[in-house]
């Protein structure tokens, strides 16, 4: 990748400015609390819903703080649509 591409990636993807980092680790942390999400879904069943509310997966760059994130998942009453 050349020089300036995450800044490129950013201003055309997210439209926001490149120079802003604090973004970019909004969208790092929104994507690992996304797989975390499945990761736990397969584990524990199902959870509570997920919104991702951004379309472009970031930078391996930008996940800062994620090891710092609350694994805070709750449980919740699956609905069998066979049972009466």
């Amino acid at each position: 990748m050349g020089r300036g591409y995450a800044d490129r990636y950013y201003e055309q993807k997210f439209h926001v400015d490149p120079q802003d980092h604090e973004f970019r680790h909004k969208v790092g942390r929104a994507y690992a609390e996304g797989l975390q999400w499945v990761l736990l879904y397969y584990f524990q069943g199902v959870l509570h819903g997920l919104v991702l509310p951004y379309h472009y997966a970031p930078f391996a760059a930008d996940f800062v703080g994620v090891s710092d994130m609350d694994v805070n998942s709750r449980k919740v009453n699956h609905l069998n649509p066979l049972s009466n």
